[in-house]
C-alpha cells in the first residue's frame, strides 16, 4: 500500500522507508513502562490519503506488545466532511485495524465530526455519524471500557481504565466544546476514580503559544475558537480550554495531562499548569504538513515507577521522527 503512494507521489521516494521497522527505538523506559498513542487530526487522510492512516494503525497494531501500548487516543476530526459516508467508512476501516489487534482506542470528536447533514456541517450542531460507524457495542467489547455520557447512548464522551506501572489509569475523552452538563459528568467520573491517574483528551483546548483557548479574554485573536462555531448558539452552551480548566481540570489533583489537536499551521504547544495538582497540557496537529500530516503521531510514554514521561513524534509513513524540543521532550509528574 505504501509503495503505491511512492508511485503516485514521487516526492516521497527516498524519504519513505517501506518495510523498515524502527519500533525498537520507541520501547518505553522503566519497569513496566507503557505507551499511550495519540492520533492527531486525520481528516485529510479520510479524504485523500487513507493509506497514510493505515500506515499509522498498522504500525501501532504490529508493535502494540513491543511498546506496551495500553490505549490509542484519537483527538478528533476523524473526517473532513461530517456528512460524508465514504470518509466515515475510511475512518471505520482504519481504526478497525486496532480492533482486529485487540488494541483499545478512544475518540474525542472534533468540529469536523459534527453536522450529520451538509447544511449542518463543521459543528453547526452536534448531530454526528460517529455512533453509526463506531457503535457503542464496539467499545463495550474493549476490556478497558468504562462508560459514556449520556449513559447507554452516544459515544462522543467516554472513559476507559487500565492498570500499568503499578498504578490505575483513567482516560477520559470529551466532545468538542464540552457542555456544562458534560463537565459536571466529567467531574463526577474523576472523583469516582480518585485512586486513578487521569489523562484528559479533547479536540480544542491548547493554543500553539502554550495558552488555553480563552474567548472571554482573547476572543477572535485565537483562531478556530469553539465559541465561533454554530454549537455556541445552543442553549446547552459550550466551554473552551480556559473554561474547562476553571470548571473541571484545575479542581482535581490526579489529572496528569490534557491532550488535544484542532489548531492549524504551527499546531504544536505545551505548558505546565498548577491547579489542585500539576497538569501537563499539550497540543499536536500535523495536518498542515505534506500529505495532510505526513503520518506523524504522538507517543506518550510513561515510566511510572520514577514518575517520568517522554513525548515523542513519529511517522510510520515516513519512518522518521521529529527530534526538536516541540516534538520530543521529557517531563516528570507528581501524581
Amino acid at each position: 500500500m505504501l509503495k503505491s503512494l511512492c508511485c503516485v507521489f514521487p516526492i516521497c521516494i527516498g524519504l519513505l522507508a517501506c518495510g523498515t521497522d524502527s519500533a525498537q527505538e520507541y520501547i518505553p523506559e522503566g519497569n513496566d513502562g507503557f505507551t499511550i498513542a495519540i492520533l492527531p487530526d486525520t481528516q485529510g487522510y479520510s479524504q485523500f490519503y487513507p493509506e497514510i492512516w493505515q500506515a499509522q494503525t498498522d504500525w501501532l497494531a504490529d508493535n502494540a506488545d513491543l511498546l506496551n501500548v495500553k490505549i490509542v487516543i484519537h483527538v478528533g476530526d476523524l473526517v473532513e466532511g461530517s456528512w460524508r459516508a465514504d470518509q466515515w467508512q475510511v475512518a471505520q476501516d482504519k481504526m478497525g485495524i486496532l480492533t482486529q489487534a485487540q488494541l483499545p482506542f478512544i475518540i474525542a470528536p472534533g468540529n469536523h465530526d459534527y453536522g450529520a447533514i451538509r447544511d449542518s456541517r463543521n459543528a453547526r450542531d452536534r448531530s454526528t455519524l460517529l455512533d453509526q460507524y463506531f457503535p457503542l457495542q464496539s467499545f463495550e467489547a474493549m476490556p478497558t471500557f468504562g462508560g459514556v455520557y449520556p449513559e447507554g447512548e452516544r459515544v462522543d464522551n467516554s472513559y476507559h481504565t487500565f492498570e500499568a506501572g503499578g498504578s490505575k489509569w483513567l482516560v477520559l475523552a470529551l466532545e468538542f466544546g464540552p457542555r456544562d452538563a458534560l463537565l459536571d459528568w466529567a467531574n463526577d467520573i474523576v472523583l469516582e476514580h480518585a485512586d486513578h491517574k487521569v489523562i484528559i483528551a479533547t479536540h480544542a483546548y491548547l493554543y500553539p503559544d502554550g495558552t488555553r483557548y480563552d474567548w472571554a479574554t482573547k476572543g477572535a485573536d485565537q483562531a478556530h475558537s469553539p465559541h465561533t462555531y454554530g454549537i455556541a448558539e445552543s442553549p446547552e452552551g459550550l466551554n473552551d480550554g480556559q473554561e474547562m480548566w476553571d470548571k473541571f481540570v484545575s479542581r482535581h489533583s490526579n489529572i496528569v495531562a490534557v491532550v488535544s489537536g484542532h489548531v492549524l499551521d504551527d499546531g504544536l504547544g505545551y505548558q505546565v499548569s498548577r491547579g489542585a495538582g500539576q497538569v501537563h497540557e499539550m497540543v499536536a496537529n500535523y495536518q498542515s504538513y505534506d500529505f495532510a500530516g505526513d503520518g506523524y503521531l504522538r507517543l506518550l510514554q510513561f515510566d511510572d515507577e520514577n514518575k517520568k514521561a517522554w513525548v515523542r513524534s513519529y511517522s510510520p509513513f515516513r519512518d522518521s521522527a521529529f527530534r526538536d524540543e516541540a516534538n520530543q521532550f521529557r517531563f516528570t509528574y507528581e501524581q
